[in-house]
């Protein structure tokens, strides 16, 4: 969610922006789309209960209706079209209406049956101008066999045609413009808060645009380590984020033949790091100098991850339902002794300042790279805490 400045890498502007035939053809193939499902959902049957997998709610799905009621996600289906015609991404002041998954087409994300995962993709984007992150198009045009691949799953678990991927993507679904009210600031506010809660849900596909930025017309050709929204938004993603759920962009070359698949989609999986409390997370970017829009953004930034750093910890037992052993699992993570400090000081902070239930076991000693000192050094940060490390 970082904006840009005159003093990055620069390519000639491209002043084609928007492309209006490529959105005018997808807004229309989309309307048939949301008036077939409209139909559909209007039936006098019970096929939709039919269709809700009780893996849903399992998999956290009340948490996503939260914010399919809040701030809303983007019909995948829509966004393939708007690739395939050549478009470019629309600011959310310019996202169509029947582009929208709300809670009244929740109904069309329910049928997921895949196990610790959901059909929601969050994305995780450089923004390559400083009012526009794709505004060519190339981003999207990258991520097109991840958004075909994962429709095309949620289809195999239904019954109907209508099922399709939720997505969160910052420009389409956080408010772009200036906000003139405090009631349009608290809607931007809670839209920015809906886009980190997506990117940390344990079940929520998050992928990382991790590739070289294009050339051609854009302004700011950082690449995602550079920047600091980026390194925020992948620690969110590892803060609870469940086994094949984080995907790096970069491996998408060559993992994916003619037709994509969730199979192929699992090669795109990317190591989590170890989750980072708030207090590490502000020292790592003071030292790494990473690039935000001015010292406010930054802030910023800090401040959103202490919230869904807390929320998340706070919420995670009652948000799956089903996993009823008070258990946190960071095992066989191939994590290091540096990242066996920064997991003990995220542990620590989480034991301190969230609501944790009584007698939470974290299995982490296992299938990790640890010295003796690094277990040591775990046990003893955690000793006058409510946690049990194993």
């Amino acid at each position: 969610m970082d904006g840009s400045e005159a003093d990055c890498r620069l390519d000639e502007p491209d002043e084609s922006y928007p492309k209006t035939d490529a959105a005018e053809r997808a807004e229309a193939v989309q309307a048939v789309i949301f008036a077939a499902a409209a139909k559909e959902a209007e039936k006098p049957t019970d096929s939709l209960a039919l269709n809700l997998d009780p893996k849903w709610e399992k998999n956290g799905g009340k948490a996503i209706e939260a914010v399919l009621a809040s701030t809303g996600l983007i019909d995948a289906q829509y966004l393939i079209n708007l690739a395939r015609y050549g478009g470019a991404l629309p600011r959310c002041e310019q996202v169509p209406a029947v582009a929208w998954i709300g809670p009244k087409q929740a109904w069309r994300l329910k049928s997921w049956s895949g196990f610790g995962s959901s059909p929601v993709l969050a994305i995780s984007a450089g923004w390559l101008d400083p009012d526009h992150p794709d505004k060519r198009g190339a981003t999207l045009r990258k991520v097109l066999p991840v958004l075909q691949a994962l429709v095309a799953t949620a289809r195999t678990f239904a019954s109907h045609e209508h099922a399709t991927i939720g997505v969160m993507w910052d420009v389409c679904c956080v408010p772009q413009l200036p906000p003139s009210t405090s009631a349009e600031q608290e809607v931007a506010e809670r839209s920015r808060q809906d886009h980190a809660r997506c990117l940390a849900h344990s079940a929520v596909h998050v992928l990382l645009v991790t590739t070289e930025p294009p050339r051609g017309g854009y302004r700011d050709r950082r690449r995602f380590e550079e920047r600091g929204w980026s390194f925020v938004e992948e620690r969110l993603s590892c803060l609870l984020k469940f086994d094949d759920c984080l995907w790096d962009l970069t491996k998408l070359e060559g993992a994916v033949g003619a037709t994509p698949s969730y199979a192929s989609m699992l090669k795109l999986a990317r190591r989590r790091a170890p989750p980072m409390s708030p207090r590490d997370l502000e020292k790592e970017l003071r030292q790494r100098k990473l690039y935000f829009r001015d010292t406010e953004d930054g802030a910023r930034a800090v401040r959103l991850y202490s919230l869904i750093f807390s929320e998340s910890f706070d919420q995670f037992f009652s948000s799956f339902p089903a996993r009823k052993k008070m258990l946190l699992c960071y095992k066989g993570r191939g994590f290091n002794d540096a990242d066996a400090a920064t997991l003990a000081e995220a542990l620590s902070y989480a034991a301190y300042n969230c609501k944790l239930p009584s007698g939470l076991v974290v299995h982490a000693l296992t299938g990790n790279r640890f010295s003796p000192d690094a277990v040591e050094l775990l046990k003893e940060k955690l000793k006058k805490t409510s946690l049990k490390i194993k």
